[in-house]
């Protein structure tokens, strides 16, 4: 959270966050009872936040975000 203090190093924290998250969710895989996930479920709720995410994306001004 640290990176996103200036706009120098935004860039770059957004990057860590980025990495964050996708190392948050390869984790997930090889967590002890994956196999009994409900894989429609999460492809359903991965798309679902997606989508949210690029249209906030594109319709929130950068100077608007907390």
């Amino acid at each position: 959270m640290g990176g996103l203090s200036k706009v120098e190093t935004a860039r770059k924290g957004n990057l860590y966050g980025i990495f964050g998250m996708f190392l948050a969710i390869a984790a997930s895989f090889f967590m002890e009872g994956w196999g009994d996930l409900d894989y429609a479920k999460f492809a359903l709720a991965f798309v679902i936040g997606g989508v949210l995410g690029t249209i906030m994306a594109a319709v929130i001004k950068m100077e608007k975000m907390p």
